[in-house]
């Protein structure tokens, strides 16, 4: 999977987790109410299910935001 490919997963799966139509590459917790304690372990899930990787305590506070999300599974 190529980087824009990734982007747009990530954007879906986020999306789809926050039950939101408007995420976008800007899309953080600070700027989408729905983006709460809750839907980030939502948001977790999925992206531990999808690109079939591990979240630790190391990584775990590194997905509050889509740039960041894709930060992480570009580099696990």
């Amino acid at each position: 999977m190529n980087y824009s490919e990734t982007e747009q997963k990530v954007i879906t799966l986020v999306s789809t987790a926050l039950n939101v139509n408007s995420i976008n590459l800007q899309s953080s917790q600070e700027n989408t109410s729905e983006w709460d304690s809750l839907a980030y372990l939502s948001v977790i899930s999925a992206m531990e299910e999808e690109f079939e990787i591990e979240i630790s305590e190391k990584n775990i506070n590194n997905f509050g935001s889509v740039k960041n999300i894709l930060n992480e599974v570009n580099h696990l």
